[in-house]
Parts: structure tokens; sequence; C-alpha cells
């Protein structure tokens, strides 16, 4: 999501069979992989992403690019296509061209792209996001519509749901947000959680 080019905003829900799993994976301090498909595999190539770019900029000795990044992943996507059940959007924020989006599919293309939707749910947002999204939304504008765009995925979507993890990119660290699953508001006439089974 790139509300402007000093601001990042990201958002991620949690696939049910593992409610515990943050699917934002940090790649370096300023730099995350939004993971979907198969946890075994995505974690793999977020963890080999992560050293890379460790080796990459202590060879440089400075702050790696969301281009290069998103580069690995869709190499390591590519040669790995017939292997992998992994879609990523490498996300983030460097000094150069501020806040990034590149969506990288099963297969291994990357794409620069305004916003990206990936994972099961994605299937059932795209048409609600084409018609609200707009360029030059503020941060809090941003933060509204990915929340309401993941909270209607995780509706619709039996494989989506346990929680929405928010984290905010700018050239400043922002702590992250996670917002349990009973705490989002009820979309298209669901029912809200039983509260005895809250615990």
């Amino acid at each position: 999501m790139l509300p402007e080019r000093h601001a990042l905003l990201m958002l991620a829900g949690i696939y049910v069979s593992m409610r515990g799993q943050d699917k934002l994976s940090p790649l370096t301090k300023n730099i995350f992989m939004l993971r979907s498909g198969s946890v075994a595999d995505s974690t793999t190539v977020a963890s080999e992403t992560r050293l890379m770019l460790q080796r990459h900029e202590a060879e440089l000795g400075e702050d790696c690019d969301v281009r290069t990044a998103a580069h690995l992943v869709h190499q390591i996507l590519y040669r790995n296509k017939d292997q992998l059940q992994v879609q990523a959007i490498v996300a983030g924020w460097d000094k150069t061209e501020g806040g990034q989006v590149f969506a990288v599919p099963p297969g291994g293309t990357f794409i620069e792209v305004p916003y990206a939707l990936g994972g099961s749910g994605s299937a059932y947002i795209y048409g609600w996001c084409d018609k609200r999204w707009r360029n030059g939304m503020t941060e809090e504008e941003c933060k509204e519509f990915v929340f309401g765009a993941v909270a209607k995925a995780i509706a619709r979507d039996s494989a989506s749901g346990g929680g929405i993890r928010t984290r905010v990119f700018t050239s400043t660290q922002k702590e992250p947000e996670f917002t349990p699953w009973d705490k989002i508001r009820p979309q298209h006439g669901e029912l809200r959680a039983p509260q005895r089974l809250i615990a």
C-alpha cells in the first residue's frame, strides 16, 4: 500500500491453521515479506532472502533497497516454481525511493504496484479494493481501507482468520499493531463470537 512516498502501510490476516503465525516476515529492518501459501515454503523463502540481504548489506555497508529484496524473492520463486507454493508481497521503505510495494505471485514474476493482495481471501475482495482504492490517501485512510479489506476477506474465506496485524513504515520505525479476531467488527451480517468462548 502506498499512501505517499514517505510512508507505507502493510496489513496481513493469519491463516486459520496457523493462528499464531505472523505472516509479516522481516527481511531487513525496513523491508518485509508478506507471505501466503505453504507456511514451510514461505518461511524458508523469507529466511533465505533475509540471509542473502544480510550478506549484501555487509558488503555494501548500507541498507538494502526494496527493489533488490523483491528481486531476490523473485529469483528464489522463479528458480523453484515447480517445487514451492508461495505467493509473496515485498514491501518497505528505503532512502532512495521511499515506500514501495512489489507483488511476487507464484512462478516468480515481480511487479511494482500501488497496492497488492495475496492469499486465499484476496479473491473475495479484488472488486471491493478496486472500487475504493485511490492515490493520495492519508495514513489513516490507508489503514481504514486495508483493515476493511482484510476484515472482509476473513469474513468470506474459511481459510482466513485469527486476527489482523498492522505495520506502518516511514523513515522511522513504528510499532506493529495486532487486532485479535474477536475485536474485528462483523462483516456482511456475521454473528459476533459468543462471549463465553472468548478467553
